[in-house]
């Protein structure tokens, strides 16, 4: 069964359960995507979708959560990740093990990426989605020492500052969009 994981770009842009054009298809979101909604109109639509059944509140296990970091720090997007986002990615991760054909609808290029390193599908909300799977590593700008991609600071041998470069790119096998969700 084809389920839709919700980022909060999703709402933000207007998608959402209450104006799907396909409501056979179940949504999930967390908790914490819920809390990012700021504006009392998309609060009341959220809180009715909850209420009828067709916006479901899942949180990741913690089995997840690790996966999703795991590969996040595998392809050096876990610095540019926040908390919300792994949980995202780990709820889709945990309904793709409980047998479930997921994607994720989000515009945040870090959850794409590290969405399509698990195999877990997406499909954007409004900007353009990537194109290529990359791998990131953060280096010294000035000694062009290498360091993890979660190290944060200065660079203990010359003190400059660090920045993220791309390591490698790929392509996608297949593709990466779940057009059928839209």
């Amino acid at each position: 069964m084809k389920v839709l994981v919700l980022d909060s770009s999703a709402f933000i842009t207007g998608f959402g359960p209450y104006l799907s054009s396909i409501p056979a298809i179940p949504t999930y979101t967390i908790q914490d995507v819920v809390n990012e909604i700021k504006t009392s109109e998309l609060k009341m639509k959220v809180e009715l979708s909850l209420n009828e059944g067709s916006l479901k509140l899942v949180e990741p296990t913690e089995k997840g959560i690790m996966r999703a970091k795991k590969m996040a720090e595998k392809s050096g997007d876990v610095s540019a990740l926040s908390v919300v986002d792994l949980k995202i990615i780990a709820l889709a991760s945990d309904l793709k093990d409980e047998g479930f054909d997921v994607a994720i609808m989000t515009d945040d290029y870090g959850i794409q990426n590290v969405s399509c390193l698990l195999g877990i599908s997406f499909t954007n909300a409004a900007e353009s989605g990537i194109k290529r799977i990359i791998m990131w590593k953060k280096i010294c700008s000035a000694c062009r020492k290498e360091f993890a991609p979660d190290f944060n600071g200065e660079c203990p041998e010359c003190g400059n500052k660090l920045k993220m470069v791309k390591a490698k790119s790929m392509p996608h096998e297949g593709d990466m969009h779940d057009s059928c969700c839209r």
